[in-house]
């Protein structure tokens, strides 16, 4: 028996529909002396998307790569940079809530629970790449991750009788910027102590306050940009001050 050695294959098509053709002598000009069929072939790994993965702060980071053969011992990891050279083994990206690199579900193997990013746990970006690898040592790239979301913002203060607005900056606050796919994002305020995401939290009630608001661009936000956002409450005229 004999070992071909195909070296390691960095991209390409996935799946089990190749035929491994067999030679007694290579000639490159000729392919039709490769005529010996010698069996299947099957390529494993993930199919790369061509739209990148998108996660929110606060949300689940699931992200699922479809492809071929994939199995749970396989990890999945995202590193800085929009198109980094996996091959090189760049450093995983530290991120509050999130376990970097992450190996696959054990319920579905094409799917990574990463876990759920935290408000200023890490860098909102677009510039994320993902790299995947059957076994730890070996990782290819698998596409981009964004994750957007505000980042985290110093108290802001409103006076009762004055209009009210909530300045947000962060990556994705708008729906119009990945093609208008999903609605422009909201702010609600909650009365303290309680905390945010508990269903059961009543938004605060003050006369004339919107609440949530919706969240708009301020001048010059653009897709792909560090943008800056204002929601704006109306003006509240009565209610607990504090």
């Amino acid at each position: 028996n004999d070992t071909y050695d195909l070296v390691a294959a960095k991209s390409g098509v996935v799946g089990g529909s190749f035929l491994a053709c067999w030679a007694p002598y290579r000639d490159s000009s000729d392919l039709s002396v490769y005529q010996y069929p010698a069996g299947t072939f099957a390529m494993i790994g993930p199919q790369v998307a061509s739209q990148p993965y998108i996660c929110f702060v606060g949300q689940a980071c699931e992200p699922q790569l479809p492809g071929y053969g994939m199995s749970v011992g396989a990890q999945l990891a995202f590193v800085q940079g929009p198109d980094a050279d996996c091959s090189a083994s760049p450093s995983a990206v530290s991120f509050t809530g999130l376990t970097n690199p992450k190996t696959a579900d054990t319920s579905d193997p094409t799917k990574y629970l990463f876990g759920v990013p935290a408000v200023g746990g890490g860098d909102v970006s677009d510039n994320y790449t993902l790299c995947w690898g059957a076994y730890v040592q070996t990782r290819v790239h698998a596409g981009s991750l964004w994750i957007l979301g505000p980042e985290p913002n110093a108290s802001q203060v409103c006076t009762l009788g004055e209009p009210c607005s909530v300045w947000l900056a962060g990556l994705g606050l708008f729906g119009w910027e990945r093609g208008g796919t999903s609605p422009a994002s909201e702010v609600m305020l909650v009365e303290g102590p309680y905390a945010c995401g508990v269903p059961s939290n009543p938004a605060a009630a003050m006369s004339g306050l919107v609440n949530p608001a919706t969240v708009e661009p301020t001048a010059g936000a653009m897709m792909g940009s560090f943008a800056n956002g204002m929601a704006y409450l109306g003006v509240p005229t009565d209610g607990q001050a504090g």
